[in-house]
């Protein structure tokens, strides 16, 4: 029974599409039968050199794409000043500092743009390669454009993953590790926003490991790790955090390891 399956919609797309599903060994949509196609749970549509995601139950006009310049990405960095105040304020980054972030979880990337426009240089790690392919896609687009912001180039998605990566380049001198891992006690699929349900589905079979992710993390970062809580869920493998900091709906924990303040500026 396939879960995830490639389909090209247009004729351009189709070259591309078997040469994707050569590479990730998976089905091409067409080449399913009636039965196997019930498993399908996922589609990775191809059309005119775009890449979407959406649940096989979805209407096909809702599918999901990566814009790092537009749509809800775009505007959640217009909005940036307004969103990230938390956020800043857990990673601990000072105006003119030049720090390094792990982003451990990339997701489907939102928050490592928001930290790269703080300033860090980031490298996100996404385990599923099929997302780790539409980050790196998405990015390369919004590099190649004339609106493009400066900090997208201060940005890199790596397919890996992150207890693996952290545990093999613990002297990488990652400054600053963020995680913000999917929840054992998240909440049904139909309750949440298109983005996470898809989240959900696709890495349902690859949870996270939570305690091995956090260990990995404190023993790689210089100064802290942060992870991202709902408001009320319980720490991170049940390890209390140094401090916290809260909003309405999340919480951020902070690990501190030693004191971001004491580096030098940069001139």
């Amino acid at each position: 029974m396939f879960h995830l399956a490639i389909r090209p919609l247009c004729a351009d797309a189709e070259n591309q599409a078997v040469e994707l599903a050569r590479q990730f060994a998976l089905p091409l949509f067409q080449e399913l039968s009636t039965s196997d196609q019930e498993g399908v749970k996922i589609l990775l549509e191809l059309d005119e050199g775009q890449l979407y995601l959406r649940l096989s139950d979805w209407a096909p006009r809702a599918r999901l794409s990566l814009d790092f310049l537009g749509g809800k990405l775009g505007y959640r960095q217009a909005q940036l000043k307004t969103h990230s105040e938390l956020l800043r304020r857990a990673t601990g980054i000072q105006t003119g500092q030049r720090l390094r972030l792990v982003d451990a979880t990339a997701g489907m990337g939102t928050d490592s743009l928001i930290l790269a426009a703080m300033g860090f240089e980031v490298l996100a790690l996404e385990r599923h390669p099929v997302l780790a392919l539409m980050l790196n896609a998405a990015l390369a687009r919004a590099q190649a454009s004339m609106d493009a912001p400066a900090y997208l180039r201060q940005i890199r998605f790596l397919g890996a993953d992150a207890v693996d990566w952290l545990r093999h380049n613990a002297g990488a001198g990652s400054d600053v590790i963020y995680l913000d891992p999917m929840f054992p006690e998240r909440q049904k699929a139909a309750q949440v926003k298109k983005p996470m349900q898809l989240l959900q589905v696709l890495l349902e079979e690859t949870p996270d490991d939570g305690g091995g992710l956090l260990e990995a993390a404190l023993q790689t970062a210089r100064y802290r790790v942060v992870v991202k809580r709902p408001l009320r869920a319980p720490w991170l493998a049940d390890r209390q955090p140094s401090h916290q900091i809260k909003g309405s709906n999340i919480r951020f924990d902070i690990y501190a390891l030693r004191s971001i303040r004491q580096l030098v500026k940069a001139g």
